[in-house]
């Protein structure tokens, strides 16, 4: 998918609604078990590879809807959202005709429309099939569970796949959940799902799919409907294929109309791209929750340490309303379920104020997930100050400092579970500097908290935590002939995402300065090619993010040529994989091609790149960093609300600057620099509704 700007791959897309997830596009395999694989066999781009979704109604089901002409298409091109088009869509180039192909997914039910729009009078076959795994009940690893297991749920015998019912054709599965024991998801054997698929035109069908005739400006829909209830699926069906394609499109979930960034460039422009392909996929895979979905398929989990890069992105947008349901759910989860590495959403889920305390003791909450959760709250409540809800959440904060486990030279230990952790070839060391950070982040911010919470007692218990550990960190794990971190005591070796971790969740000034020659040396032995570890020509799909937002942070010119890298690294509908490898001078990726969680981290660097913004709620300052890339003429962004009910909108071109603010009682400190060819402006004073400023104010 990466190597589509010299091969014939395209990527493919994710819509979806929190309940129910499409994967469409060329050359994306589903393996028995793992993630999705990409290959390069023939492939049609109206290919649909997998069906799944959060709410586990077809729970890993994949299906393919393939669109096909008496003639093969003389050219397929898959497109994203544009003023012509409100949805993801597939251009089908024929002799005799174009067909677009358009999917859509319905605000809030497991609806899935796909329509077809042709230019000319053209007869097609809609060929559906089921993945014959579908009947399968499989553990992580792929082996089918046994019928004595009280896990089993019956599989689903190929004969029963499909069936003609009347003018449908409905699918049945068993739930290959391919779930993981680690997660609350194993305490939720399922049942058979449906899938009920109805056209709204006059059609001929059978075991294989539809064949209808398709005319000009006379739109036909494919109505699916997903149900655990074989009857209500083809009810829902039935009554929804009575209305027309137009009329289903409005129901549908368009593309984000009010995205948080508007830029001044090209559509085709990738850093474009990233920003909107990734907003589109995070409105995809959040759940009714507000939690977000590891990926679109094998993972419809909510992943704690995935989580993260979502929740960075709301927090560069200063979007506190979506930054604190993130911080109630795994707040919630915690209560109910203790820490898990993940959790399925569809639990029934109780507010964490109503739980008894203390949570269930799990493994996970030895190291490292913990202090995710904490890092959630601290984030949201630094840029709100809503101690009201930090008061609420305190005793389950406290908690999640004092569970964890330091070893006897007071390190702490890592999951094992980090995505360059498999790069590096690490188990769960003794002492993981990487988790260490992420303890000292946490300490710091509960000092603070606990003192403003006058919990005096416990802020000098987490203020000797923070020196304890970071007394034996920078002792047993800092080279000072190199001057970085290793991973670990037993590693004296360096991995660039524990280099960038200062930077990445926002320790403290100490620990930047100390971490700033790690920076450096992912500078210059780290970069074109990336590489999360000495020596090796691969990196995680998030450590180019995070090395672009550490330049952000030490204003560093380098940021722009990062920059251009994550446009040349993103797919074509702006998303990252898990894993990059060299390949003939390309950084190209693999294991998973359309991530949340990488995405997200990319998209939010980015952001932080062209905005800076900052909110410090006690001083009541507004902090802006601006750039604009050299292939932009600028960008505007939506109204921002922020801590004390106003709003912001921030518009920007290479000539003139306008900050507006409306709703405002108080005024605020604006604090920040433009950039742009012409050179720099300070932007310092009191601002209460405008604020001003153009390119014949610069400093030369």
């Amino acid at each position: 998918m990466q190597k589509n700007r010299d091969t014939k791959l395209e990527n493919g897309y994710v819509i979806g609604n929190g309940q129910v997830l499409i994967t469409a596009g060329l050359g994306v395999e589903i393996q028995r078990h793992g993630k999705p694989v990409l290959t390069d066999h023939p492939c049609s781009k109206t290919a649909v590879a997998a069906v799944s979704g959060p709410d586990y109604v077809c729970n890993n089901l994949a299906f393919g809807f393939t669109i096909e002409a008496q003639e093969p298409w003389t050219e397929e091109r898959a497109g994203m959202p544009d003023a012509e088009c409100a949805f993801y869509h597939v251009l089908c180039q024929g002799r005799e005709a174009s067909v677009r192909v358009e999917d859509g997914v319905f605000v809030s039910d497991s609806v899935w429309i796909r329509t077809l729009r042709s230019t000319a009078a053209l007869a097609v076959r809609v060929r559906i099939e089921a993945d014959p795994r579908n009947g399968e009940f499989l553990w992580w690893e792929g082996t089918p569970v046994e019928p004595e297991s009280e896990l089993y749920a019956p599989s689903v015998e190929p004969d029963q796949f499909v069936q003609v019912q009347d003018e449908q054709l409905i699918f049945q599965g068993a739930p290959r959940r391919l779930f993981q024991d680690i997660s609350n998801a194993y305490c939720y054997a399922g049942k058979p799902r449906y899938l009920a698929v109805q056209c709204n035109a006059p059609v001929c069908v059978d075991p294989t799919g539809f064949r209808l005739q398709l005319e000009p400006d006379h739109p036909v829909s494919l109505v699916s409907c997903l149900s655990l209830n074989r009857e209500a699926a083809s009810a829902s069906a039935a009554q929804l294929a009575k209305l027309s394609s137009d009329e289903l499109q409005r129901r549908c979930l368009r593309k984000q109309q009010d995205r948080f960034l508007t830029p001044r460039a090209l559509p085709s422009d990738p850093l474009v791209k990233i920003l909107q392909g990734t907003e589109d996929l995070i409105q995809a895979v959040t759940a009714a929750n507000g939690a977000g979905l590891a990926q679109s398929f094998i993972y419809p989990m909510n992943y704690i340490r995935d989580q993260y890069g979502i929740f960075r992105f709301h927090q560069q947008c200063l979007n506190h309303s979506e930054m604190k349901r993130i911080c109630q759910t795994y707040l919630d989860f915690e209560s109910q379920f203790g820490i898990q590495n993940a959790y399925d959403p569809i639990t029934p889920q109780r507010s964490f104020a109503q739980q008894p305390f203390p949570p269930m003791s799990t493994e996970w909450e030895k190291t490292e997930l913990p202090s995710y959760i904490n890092l959630f709250v601290l984030d949201y409540v630094q840029l709100t100050q809503d101690l009201d809800f930090a008061a609420e959440a305190y005793p389950l904060l406290r908690y999640n400092v004092l569970c964890q486990s330091l070893s006897e030279a007071s390190l702490l230990s890592g999951s094992g579970d980090e995505t360059y952790v498999h790069i590096s070839g690490l188990g769960k060391e003794a002492d993981f500097t990487d988790s260490c950070f992420l303890y000292l982040k946490n300490c710091q911010g509960m000092t603070e908290l606990a003192e403003k919470l006058n919990q005096n007692a416990d802020a000098a218990l987490f203020e000797q935590r923070l020196a304890q550990v970071s007394e034996a960190l920078v002792k047993q794990n800092y080279c000072q002939e190199g001057q970085y971190f290793q991973i670990s005591q037993s590693q004296p070796d360096w991995i660039s995402d524990v280099l960038l971790m200062p930077y990445w969740i926002n320790m403290n000034e100490p620990w930047k300065r100390l971490g700033r020659s790690g920076v450096e040396r992912v500078k210059k032995e780290a970069v074109r090619p990336y590489r999360s570890r000495n020596r090796e020509d691969r990196c995680t799909g998030m450590m180019p993010a995070m090395l672009l937002s550490a330049l952000c942070q030490l204003k560093d010119p380098a940021m722009l040529e990062v920059c251009d890298d994550l446009g040349k690294m993103a797919s074509p509908f702006g998303l990252f994989c898990e894993y990059y490898q060299l390949q003939e001078k390309t950084m190209i990726g693999y294991s998973g091609g359309q991530r949340p969680w990488e995405s997200a981290c990319a998209a939010s660097a980015l952001i932080e790149m062209l905005a800076g913004m900052k909110m410090n709620p006690i001083t009541r300052t507004l902090t802006l960093n601006i750039h604009v890339p050299p292939s932009w003429q600028g960008f505007a962004t939506r109204w921002i609300e922020l801590f004390d009910g106003s709003e912001i909108k921030l518009d920007v071109t290479l000539h003139h600057l306008t900050l507006t603010r409306r709703k405002a009682e108080k005024s605020l400190q604006l604090n920040g620099c433009w950039h742009a060819f012409q050179g720099v402006k300070t932007l310092r004073g009191e601002m209460m509704n405008q604020w001003e400023c153009s390119d014949s104010e610069f400093m030369k």
